[in-house]
């Protein structure tokens, strides 16, 4: 067993879920999937993780997207941003929210 299997198996038989896992060791959720499968053929006593029924309208909004902007309006805004004492991220979602609000408002 790698040292990979041996973290996952760990995680796992203190009941922390395979989705977590995979986002704690930055790994393919199928690839802890397939190691939990392995171990529990071998004997190991893992215990199986019931899915949880989630109702997709009462999930948290994410609490981050990316959006790719080019390097000079990255620079441009975190200017802008440090001179009102906000973040950069900050700033933008204050830009994009007022431009949003403003068009629907101006139709």
């Amino acid at each position: 067993m790698s040292a990979q299997s041996d973290k996952i198996i760990a995680l796992a038989l203190q009941r922390v879920r395979p989705a977590e896992i995979a986002h704690q060791l930055y790994i393919d959720p199928a690839n802890v999937h397939q190691c939990i499968s392995s171990a529990r053929k071998r004997g190991i006593e893992i215990p199986h993780f019931i899915k949880s029924r989630r109702d997709p309208a009462n999930e948290p909004e994410p609490l981050a997207q990316q959006v790719v902007v080019p390097v000079r309006l990255f620079s441009m805004l975190a200017t802008a941003a440090a001179a009102k004492g906000k973040t950069p991220s900050e700033m933008a979602a204050k830009l994009i929210e007022n431009g949003l609000l403003g068009e629907f408002t101006h139709q």
